[in-house]
């Protein structure tokens, strides 16, 4: 019964989202791997692997040949599953990622309350990345995506594009990125009234520090009609074969509703990677306080 009453609940934040503030495509602004997870989502510079390429398309540049999978699984029985093959070349790189995030099942009843049946609800989304270098030590990259969102028989389509750049100097091991994320309009929209997809700008920094197997990187991003939310992770390198990770968000003053140990760590995050020959497997953990945890696993294949 419990159960119920939050799945419940949690539909009618998704359809008040859904047909007042078009607030749906919640994928766009969630990380794709179990590394972005771990790191309070602070890798809009972190390029190992292509973990930050879904906030700056520009690091597909400096990010390896992969095939990356990734399951991250939220509250109740919402997950998501995120597959991205990314190719570098010497002149320009490019690659294509798939994503689905699985609302749940939901029971459908009538006016009266009787049970007629059950519907589900989920995002999907494909998307384009393209880049190559514009000067020394400077790189330019683009994302297309096409977006579909279903409520049962209701739907929605968009189509939204992102342009990043990136400064790297492999000599200081400083990166600094800037991302216009997700501009665009929608296709078809679940109620007639039409608004369009907000766009969010990201300025991220990342240092590898000189004397230290550490990586400190941060996060400043804006998206339309809300507060500036700035991330922090930390990466550290324990072994050739053994990362570990730690981060935070601002986002944790909102989760927090309470002042105990629980709501204390909403909002923070850690995770460590395994390296076994080409493979890395990585696992992720965030608090949302009393609201429940995510959980997060990813699987890279260096091509």
């Amino acid at each position: 019964m419990i159960l119920n009453k939050l799945k419940i609940f949690i539909l009618v934040i998704i359809l008040n989202q859904l047909l007042h503030a078009q607030a749906y495509f919640q994928g766009t602004t969630h990380p794709t791997n179990a590394a972005g997870w771990s790191m309070g989502s602070a890798t809009s510079t972190i390029y190992k692997n292509g973990t930050g390429v879904f906030l700056n398309p520009s690091l597909i540049n400096l990010s390896p040949s992969s095939i990356h999978t990734n399951l991250t699984s939220f509250v109740l029985d919402i997950n998501s599953l995120n597959t991205q093959i990314l190719f570098n070349k010497a002149s320009h790189s490019w690659g294509l990622s798939l994503s689905y995030l699985n609302y749940g099942k939901f029971i459908e009843r009538d006016m009266n309350g009787i049970e007629t049946g059950s519907f589900h609800a989920n995002d999907k989304s494909l998307s384009l990345y393209y880049g190559s270098k514009i000067v020394t030590n400077i790189y330019f990259g683009f994302s297309g995506t096409y977006l579909s969102s279903n409520l049962s028989s209701l739907s929605s389509n968009a189509i939204t594009g992102s342009v990043g750049i990136l400064y790297h100097n492999p000599n200081n091991t400083l990166s600094i990125g800037f991302t216009y994320k997700s501009f665009g309009y929608t296709l078809s929209n679940y109620s007639n009234h039409k608004e369009k997809i907000p766009s969010q700008y990201i300025f991220g920094i990342s240092k590898h520090l000189a004397y230290l197997p550490v990586t400190i990187a941060t996060d400043f991003r804006k998206q339309e009609n809300k507060k500036p939310i700035v991330n922090l992770g930390i990466e550290i390198d324990i072994t050739k074969y053994l990362i570990i990770r730690v981060g935070s968000s601002s986002k944790r003053f909102n989760l927090q509703n309470e002042y105990d140990v629980k709501n204390f760590l909403a909002g923070s995050s850690c995770g460590f990677g395994i390296m076994v020959k080409k493979y890395q497997f990585d696992f992720g953990f965030s608090s949302l306080g009393d609201a429940g945890n995510i959980s997060s696993i990813s699987i890279t294949k260096i091509l």
